[in-house]
């Protein structure tokens, strides 16, 4: 396989898991999947808001390695690739993982979705997601 067919090969596939990170968040943000509320991903350094703007984030950091990464191995590996490439990676990427740690733990309220604000509001436990989870499932399963 040549080196621009791996490449591409990379960005694509890279690419694809980026797009599960963003259609996550998008999913958490509009409520339409809420369960992510109620587990923490294993070994990593999440907190409580994990499932919502630091899933996007996680997902640009992705973009940067599928997109700077994939040029770098088309272009024919580091050495013959823009010096200034492998930098941005780096740089992108370790500036996405930083926020999205950041936001994990302490999201602003303006970053939060109407939904999660107001479960905070209510003080929703994790009993109240638990019931709601499965009232959920019960109507889906009616229709």
């Amino acid at each position: 396989m040549s080196e621009e067919m791996t490449g591409l090969a990379l960005a694509v596939v890279l690419s694809l898991i980026a797009a599960g990170f963003f259609v996550t968040a998008w999913l958490s943000y509009t409520g339409r999947f809420r369960s992510w509320t109620l587990t923490r991903p294993p070994l990593t350094m999440t907190g409580k808001y994990w499932g919502l703007l630091p899933m996007a984030l996680a997902g640009a950091g992705i973009m940067f390695v599928a997109v700077f990464g994939g040029l770098t191995v088309a272009a024919g590996g580091s050495s013959s690739a823009p010096p200034l490439w492998g930098v941005v990676m780096v740089v992108g990427l370790a500036a996405c993982i930083v926020a999205a740690i950041w936001t994990s733990h302490r999201l602003p309220r303006t970053l939060k979705p109407g939904w999660y604000r107001d479960w905070e509001d209510r003080g929703v436990s994790e009993h109240d997601v638990t019931d709601w989870l499965a009232e959920r499932q019960r109507a889906r399963r009616m229709r």
